[in-house]
């Protein structure tokens, strides 16, 4: 939850540094007070280079980060030396005073860190299908994450394509366009900040009401069935914006329905996300063989997510790009994240829970591994 909220800080944050001479002209402006060399421009380094400030002040915050976890932070994993907060050095002396041998070799027996788990006991043929979740979530949810702000930015196009192709046919007027709103930096980091806000919020206050009444499973598959038809609908966000250029085609009506329809997409984006994660989570340490091998699971389950939130931006920008290129703006929306996020529901629902039935009436072989599933809910 704390993370969840410094990514919202941060994203609003980022869009206020963005391009800083025009949103903030008393700092940096032409008669700012920090523009020292009196351009009238403004400072010249962001005029150069406006989207650097944000780079800038993250470096400085991770940098701030990496010198108080050196100085503070405390060693949390079993076998390795704790150290004292604040001081670096290590809690175990070279030297102790003792009265025999027999204290020293049984001192060393009580120091002996758990065996760790292996890898190999935390892909199971339960494991696997809730790892292979979490990788096809993490994959369209990540990409959405990324084509999301560069679809709103996009200048939108003049033209309708009704005017753009002579053809009757409404293959063209339904697929083959292109164009974004056009939205300033500022106007995304906000409005997107507000939705995690509110996503945050629902996280907090309703997600366990929701719980209760439709379960963990029952929230999971509802949030599966939202992904697509949000990614569907995205790029005919383009729909509101087309001649945004000639300010007396843009009718007040336009403009209000524009700002509805993207709150729509990006508050269904935001309640399933904030569905999802939890679920999932729940899902993956539920499906861990024993107790023993949960939390080796759960690492498991973090580098598969990283690994997809890698990939998934990079495919989805290369496909948006193409898209854009050949003046279809949906081609990253219906050709990869619907793709994906259809092919993430089936295997969840289908593969997945199946294996979760199977999993809660096999309880002989459960018990025997110590695994003992108290709730719906999870731990």
């Amino acid at each position: 939850m704390v993370g969840n909220l410094g990514m919202v800080a941060g994203l609003a944050m980022g869009g206020l540094l963005a391009e800083p001479v025009k949103t903030m002209p008393g700092f940096f402006g032409a008669e700012g007070v920090l523009n020292r060399s009196g351009s009238e421009e403004g400072v010249k380094w962001m005029v150069k280079y406006p989207f650097a400030l944000p780079a800038v002040v993250n470096a400085v915050l991770l940098g701030l980060m990496a010198m108080a976890a050196a100085a503070w932070l405390r060693e949390t994993m079993s076998g390795q030396d704790q150290v004292e907060s604040g001081t670096g050095y290590s809690t175990r002396r070279p030297y102790i005073l003792l009265n025999d041998t027999e204290n020293l070799l049984s001192d060393r027996h009580q120091e002996k860190p758990p065996a760790k788990t292996s890898l190999r006991s935390a892909l199971t043929t339960r494991t696997l299908p809730s790892l292979i979740s979490s990788f096809l979530l993490a994959l369209h949810t990540s990409a959405f994450a990324f084509i999301l702000p560069l679809h709103l930015s996009t200048p939108s196009s003049p033209y309708s394509p009704l005017l753009s192709y002579s053809s009757h046919s409404l293959v063209p007027i339904l697929f083959r366009f292109s164009g974004g709103l056009a939205l300033s930096p500022v106007t995304i980091s906000l409005y997107l900040s507000l939705f995690g806000l509110l996503g945050l919020l629902f996280r907090a206050f309703v997600y366990h009401w929701w719980q209760n009444r439709l379960s963990t499973m029952g929230l999971f598959e509802l949030s599966l069935a939202v992904f697509p038809f949000v990614y569907l609908l995205t790029p005919y966000l383009s729909l509101f914006s087309w001649g945004h250029q000639d300010t007396d085609r843009t009718t007040g009506c336009a403009i209000m329905m524009k700002w509805i329809a993207l709150g729509i997409v990006v508050g269904g984006q935001t309640l399933a996300t904030s569905m999802v994660g939890p679920s999932a989570k729940v899902l993956l340490a539920e499906s861990a063989p024993s107790e023993g091998v949960r939390e080796r699971v759960q690492e498991v389950g973090n580098m598969v997510a990283t690994l997809a939130s890698v990939v998934g931006p990079v495919v989805g920008g290369v496909v948006y790009a193409k898209g854009v290129r050949e003046e279809v703006v949906g081609a990253a929306w219906w050709f990869y994240l619907v793709v994906v996020a259809v092919v993430a529901a089936a295997w969840c629902v289908g593969v997945q829970g199946r294996v979760n039935e199977e999993s809660e009436t096999d309880e002989i072989d459960v018990s025997d591994f110590g695994y003992v599933k108290t709730s719906d809910r999870g731990w």
